[in-house]
């Protein structure tokens, strides 16, 4: 069959266009013959046609292919079918006997736990006897002696057995139980060995990233002991009773009786003496590695002092120490025993004081971390001062992030800590779990280590640390104070406070320098009284989540650099308002030793103080100041207004209510309150006003002197003013007020009337439009003069003038001729 398939196949690749076989077959089934789909059709059909013989007229079409593969499809089929029935037969025999085996285990089972029952079985025959007493030819007593016997027998064996099960089954229930509560609540030996020797001998503090196996194993296996002593105090009660059937849920208390009471106690009262070991030697072994006895370190320890020279690692130990994660997770775990955890906490603040005074003073007088000594600024009181702050609050900073790592750390796998406290728990939610957690980290554990005191707060920690070099920055910053609200002597007028004035600066400059100085010093100190609040806030709220903050704790245990460097606040804006105070009583002295008016001294340190304001990070709109009487003191407005109040009596020209006006539009532009400004701008204008009817007065009684009718106007005022209510004096008969002497004045006014000589004003007044009106003001006096005296004049009554003449213009012609 095979040679015959080679002959096929070759006659077809040889002549394809020739094979009348290979056309048929592309035209039946549309494929061609060399795909492996029709390869793999006539391999079939040569397995289907081994063995038999082909005749010699054989010929292969398309329709004996098909033929060929449908009948391998059909056989295919009917193996399968046989294969299926074979296997229907082998389930159905394999569920009878599944049937069978259970049916028997079913009557086993009740066979062996129901009692004999005590009578006689009408079926026993002669098959159930002993052979001897079938042969012997018993009787029918001596078989009912022995059938009764034998029952008795039964009994008792089946009694037995029912006894042997029934403990069997309390036996594996105990087992269970005991293999539950041993799961439970007793510990492993490694954990119990770390427990009894661990030394914490594979510590290495030089990579700070990693953790010790068998260290972290041992926090562990304190954790779990802490655990398992709060499960069995909850399961068995605070007094012993219960049982370990009530604990386990077990369905028989007899299983868990003789367990309960009893283990339980031997196995807290062992847990507890393994407990107070461990942790006595990890207390022990956190105040050798965090040197918190400074003291007495030995020789091979750096000694704290002042005269050394400053480097980078003089308090590195402790910080590296406090950054590692073992010695934070020791802390954390230290925490269940309250006694020690807060003596801890309390010697960890006393060391850290002890190191921030120290480094605070080394960076006062020799620098420190590389930086420059802080008192070479000592001359500039701003940068002085300010630099000392920024120093303080890095210090805050820093202390603030060890004491929230101290208090407020949290593990990794708490939340696996809270499944196993909810499996310890009986079942609880993971709620309770954490909520159970969080009562034991404020209270401690319900032992023999639960004291009444609590643990240090992360805000009393970060206050502990700071308060020693409270006090050395307040008596600096009190100093610079006192200095700048010091008045200049005139044994140290060619001195000032930043070394840069010279010996001919006068008073008033050095005044309001230090003025500024002081303003500088207290927007300084607002700025980062704000900032430090903000990051003790932080510490008081996470304090207060966590129960360790109270209100009545919250109000005794302020921060201690916060309180001094509020009280150098309120002494800073007590020396401002003083200072301001002295400088506005003093403007007309300071004004005369200089070449600048009242106005003009009141203006320099009004814009000084708005300049201030503008640029100082303390006084923006979100820093809030937390003393009322400094924020008034402080504020532009009584600035201004006691400045103003002061200089305005003094003012003589409008130069000066100028110079006014300019200062509180400086002020208004620094956040002065609209209805002060208001205010003061009225008090200005009223002011103007004043100076301007003055100015008016003088310059209309100097046009008539120019015009001529100087003295005939002031001999008719005399005469007015002596002879007002007495007719019988007439003007003509006056000294001063001949016809002759008027005659000569009206010839002289009304020449000038071609240009009349009304001043320009523009020395005395800059304003144009005020410039204006002074002098409209001005002509319409000089008008008015002449136009009241020539009434008088030309009425018989009170003139008394022969002729009138001498008048050749009407006081409207003059009004028109001078105004224009």
């Amino acid at each position: 069959m095979s040679s015959i398939m080679g002959d096929a196949t070759s006659s077809f690749s040889a002549s394809s266009s020739t094979s009348i076989l290979s056309e048929k077959v592309q035209r039946a089934l549309q494929i061609r013959t060399d795909t492996p789909a029709m390869k793999s059709a006539l391999e079939a059909l040569g397995q289907l046609s081994e063995g038999s013989t082909v005749p010699e007229d054989f010929a292969l079409d398309a329709r004996s292919v098909r033929h060929a593969i449908e009948y391998d499809a059909l056989q295919q089929a009917l193996l399968l079918r046989g294969e299926l029935t074979t296997l229907c037969g082998s389930l159905h025999e394999l569920r009878e006997g599944i049937s069978e085996t259970a049916h028997i285990a079913r009557q086993v089972k009740k066979a062996i736990h129901t009692n004999v029952i005590v009578q006689s079985s009408p079926s026993i025959n002669d098959s159930m006897l002993p052979p001897s007493a079938a042969d012997s030819g018993m009787d029918g007593g001596s078989m009912g002696g022995a059938s009764q016997s034998h029952q008795q027998d039964e009994e008792r064996l089946a009694a037995s057995l029912a006894e042997a099960f029934t403990k069997r089954n309390l036996a594996q229930e105990r087992l269970s139980a005991v293999h539950q509560f041993l799961e439970t609540f007793d510990l492993s030996e490694e954990d119990s060995r770390l427990l009894d020797h661990y030394n914490f001998e594979d510590l290495d503090f030089s990579m700070i990233d990693g953790n010790p196996i068998n260290g972290t194993a041992f926090l562990k296996a304190l954790e779990r002991v802490k655990e398992i002593r709060q499960a069995l105090s909850k399961t068995f009660g605070h007094n012993g009773t219960g049982s370990l059937g009530d604990g386990m849920d077990l369905s028989n208390n007899r299983a868990g009786s003789s367990l309960g009471a009893s283990s339980a106690l031997r196995m807290m009262e062992h847990l507890a003496q393994k407990q107070e070991q461990a942790y006595e030697r990890l207390y022990h072994w956190l105040q050798s590695q965090l040197q918190v006895f400074s003291s007495s370190q030995g020789s091979s320890k750096k000694k704290v002092s002042f005269d050394q020279e400053p480097t980078d690692d003089d308090d590195s130990d402790m910080d590296q120490a406090l950054q590692h994660p073992f010695v934070q997770a020791s802390l954390f775990t230290l925490r269940h025993v309250p006694a020690f955890y807060r003596h801890m906490l309390e010697l960890i603040a006393s060391r850290r004081r002890q190191e921030e005074t120290r480094i605070f003073l080394l960076a006062l007088t020799s620098g420190y971390n590389g930086l420059p000594p802080l008192e070479r600024l000592a001359h500039d009181s701003v940068s002085y001062v300010g630099d000392m702050l920024a120093f303080a609050f890095r210090s805050l900073s820093t202390e603030a992030d060890v004491a929230m790592t101290i208090v407020h750390y949290e593990k990794g796998e708490r939340v696996s800590e809270q499944k196993d406290q909810e499996k310890f728990s009986g079942g609880n939610s993971l709620e309770d779990s954490a909520e159970e957690g969080k009562e034991s980290d404020q209270q401690g554990t319900n032992d023999n280590y639960d004291y009444a005191e609590k643990a240090m707060s992360a805000s009393e920690i970060l206050s502990t640390s700071l308060s020693g070099m409270a006090r050395p920055l307040k008596s600096r910053i009190v100093h610079v104070i006192s200095n700048l609200a010091n008045r200049v002597d005139a044994e140290s007028d060619a001195e000032s406070d930043d070394g840069m004035l010279d010996e001919l600066e006068e008073e008033g400059s050095i005044v309001r320098n230090k003025l500024t100085n002081l303003y500088e010093i207290c927007g300084l100190l607002l700025f980062y009284i704000s900032a430090m609040e903000k990051t003790v806030r932080k510490l008081e709220k996470a304090d207060e989540k966590k129960g360790l903050l109270s209100n009545e704790s919250s109000e005794d245990n302020s921060n201690a650099l916060l309180v001094n460097i509020t009280t150098c606040l309120e002494e800073g804006s007590k020396a401002f308002e003083a200072t301001v105070r002295v400088y506005s009583a003093m403007l007309g002295q300071l004004a005369s030793s200089s070449s600048d008016s009242v106005a003009g001294m009141a203006k320099a340190l009004v814009v000084r103080i708005a300049e201030v304001r503008r640029s100082s990070p303390g006084f923006a709109q979100d820093v809030h100041c937390p003393v009322e009487e400094c924020e008034a003191t402080l504020s532009t407005s009584w600035v201004a207004t006691k400045l103003v109040e002061a200089a305005l009596p003094e003012c003589s020209g409008l130069d000066d209510t100028a110079a006014l006006k300019s200062a509180v539009h400086a002020v208004k532009k620094a956040g002065m309150e609209i209805v002060a400004a208001e205010r003061l701008d009225e008090l200005i204008e009223k002011a103007s006003v004043s100076i301007v009817g003055r100015l008016v007065e003088t310059e209309t009684a100097k046009v008539l002197d120019l015009c001529g009718l100087g003295k005939v106007v002031s001999a008719w005022k005399q005469w007015k003013y002596s002879h007002e209510n007495d007719s019988s004096v007439l003007m003509a008969a006056s000294p001063g007020l001949s016809a002759q002497e008027i005659e000569t004045a009206m010839k002289a006014f009304y020449a000038s009337l071609y240009s009349p000589p009304v001043p320009s004003l523009e020395g005395e007044v800059k304003d144009r439009k005020v410039r204006k009106t002074a002098r409209t003001k001005i002509a319409i006096n000089v008008c008015d003069s002449y136009g009241e005296l020539y009434a008088d004049i030309v009425d018989n009554e009170k003139g008394g003038y022969e002729s009138t003449d001498f008048l050749g213009h009407t006081p409207t012609q003059v009004e028109t001729l001078f105004s224009a």
